[in-house]
């Protein structure tokens, strides 16, 4: 998670919303009968949500309101039954993105922060702000950036 305001980084860190191993909740799920993998996933999804509403509270208390979030989405819904998701190593991965995305968008509900979710092909044309001090500075915390930046305008 990145906060940011106009022209400044005011937060960054890290949530967990499902701790290692049970991250990959689509991947283990295909060793599962069809039942088990939807309770197994409906269970994953749920912890996902209870943890990302938790921490983004925990985030909103620390640094002040906060406007928006910027969500970064592929453009193409995941569409896949989850028999048919769980029979494709690439719609695993996508699902898994999809459910963490979700997440984050209920989260972002309960917390009243509205939700603009933000194409990765559109980071390019969005306002640099300078790196803050500390930590390594990822690529996925540059385009968690630029994604805010762009929820700002939004």
């Amino acid at each position: 998670m990145v906060a940011v305001t106009r022209n400044a980084v005011v937060d960054r860190r890290r949530i967990v919303m499902n701790p290692d191993p049970s991250r990959f909740a689509y991947h283990a799920a295909r060793d599962l009968s069809l039942r088990a993998a939807e309770r197994h996933v409906a269970k994953a999804a749920e912890l996902a949500r209870g943890n990302a509403t938790a921490a983004l509270r925990a985030a909103v208390e620390e640094i002040g309101a906060v406007a928006s979030a910027g969500i970064l989405v592929s453009g193409r819904p995941l569409a896949a039954s989850l028999e048919t998701t769980l029979a494709s190593h690439s719609l695993v991965h996508a699902a898994e993105g999809a459910m963490y995305r979700e997440a984050l968008r209920a989260a972002c509900r309960t917390l009243g922060i509205r939700v603009a979710d933000v194409l990765r092909r559109d980071l390019a044309g969005a306002p640099r702000i300078a790196r803050p001090d500390g930590p390594p500075w990822g690529k996925d915390q540059r385009d968690a950036c630029a994604a805010a930046r762009l929820a700002l305008e939004a």
